[in-house]
């Protein structure tokens, strides 16, 4: 026979931060950014920088919380006339930087005219918190070789838009 417990409210046993059941979200960070009608930002240096509007600060409500960090971009790469589509991004988690995504096209540009490459880019990444003081989630890019660039696209009806989500889970 299954058993079953009624409640109709759980009260913390300590006053602090609320009940924690491991295995569950206790808590949910979320950013979205939009370059709006105002201009377009491109990326064009081959040094990392942190992309516009893609960087939450997140307070963890418990120490050795899992954090499952979601990043959501829209942009373009340009391919310069007689060039490959290239760029690099990597996310950027409480000062530490992640592995390197590339991201190519071959000879989209190579017919003699430049090429525009749209992408969404979707990464995931998980973290441990160590306390509960507020830790930096961020995206950077930096340019490919030979005049390529990431570039997020003005468009007049407030469609460039980045999300960036955080679940924590106690654990």
């Amino acid at each position: 026979m299954a058993s079953i417990i009624n409640v109709d409210q759980i009260a913390e046993a300590t006053s602090g931060s609320g009940v924690k059941i491991p295995g569950h979200v206790v808590q949910h960070g979320l950013v979205e950014y939009s370059i709006g009608t105002g201009g377009t930002q491109s990326y064009t240096s081959t040094s990392y920088a942190d992309i516009t509007g893609a960087t939450i600060s997140y307070t963890p409500k418990y120490s050795g919380s899992k954090c499952l960090i979601t990043f959501n971009l829209y942009g373009r790469i340009l391919a310069p006339s007689g060039q490959d589509a290239a760029a690099y991004f990597r996310t950027h988690i409480n000062g530490s930087a992640s592995k390197e995504y590339y991201v190519a096209a071959d000879n989209l540009g190579k017919l003699g005219d430049l090429v525009w490459l749209p992408l969404f880019i979707n990464i995931s990444q998980e973290f441990t918190t160590s306390g509960t003081s507020a830790v930096v989630f961020k995206m950077q890019t930096k340019a490919g070789a030979n005049g390529n660039y990431f570039q997020v696209p003005h468009h007049g009806n407030d469609l460039a838009h980045h999300t960036i989500s955080v679940l924590e889970i106690a654990q």
